[in-house]
């Protein structure tokens, strides 16, 4: 009797020795692209599409951004200025919810819409139809403070993924993209 194992080789018991000889052995197969074995390719792309749904790896990219913009605005000193960084940092508080441009297009609806998002701008802050120079350095701290928490949350899932992928022998860079937060010592 011929018997295939689960290691791959094929064998045949020999009843004079009492022992199996092997036939055949199951060539090993060839590593995928990368040099992984499909078995770890496999894990690391149910790693990957795992940290694809996870909210704070999905939502950085728009968060960094809507900051990166926030920081632009707020150099402006400027009524149209002013109105984007009030709208960028709507935008950075609630990144998984759309902020409807209509809510932004004059100072005093902005002010209506981020007192949806639970931040009032006090009389020190405004002047006009404008943010006062301190307002606006208070929003743009605001904005840092919101950015900075979502920075550690997409670093501990980043994290959490990259611990994954190298468990199985794989790394993090090749599933999950890391973004680079920007420098904040310039603001």
């Amino acid at each position: 009797d011929v018997t295939n194992f689960a290691d791959g080789t094929t064998r045949q018991f020999n009843f004079t020795t009492g022992q199996w000889e092997v036939l055949a052995t199951k060539p090993p197969e060839a590593p995928l692209p990368g040099g992984v074995s499909k078995d770890v390719f496999s894990r690391l792309n149910t790693i990957a599409d795992n940290a694809r749904q996870d909210e704070n790896l999905k939502t950085f990219p728009s968060v960094r951004a809507s900051y990166e913009t926030a920081r632009e605005a707020a150099n402006k000193g400027s009524g149209p200025g002013d109105i984007v960084l009030m709208r960028m940092l709507a935008k950075i508080t609630d990144p998984t919810t759309g902020v409807r441009e209509e809510e932004f297009r004059t100072f005093e609806s902005a002010q209506g819409a981020l007192q949806r998002l639970g931040i009032s701008l006090t009389k020190g802050m405004v002047q006009g139809d404008r943010l006062t120079e301190s307002g606006r350095m208070e929003l743009l701290a605001e904005a840092e403070a919101v950015y900075n928490q979502r920075k550690q949350a997409y670093d501990a899932s980043y994290k959490f993924y990259e611990d994954q992928a190298v468990s199985v022998g794989g790394d993090a860079q090749s599933i999950i993209p890391y973004y680079v937060a920007p420098d904040t010592s310039a603001a």
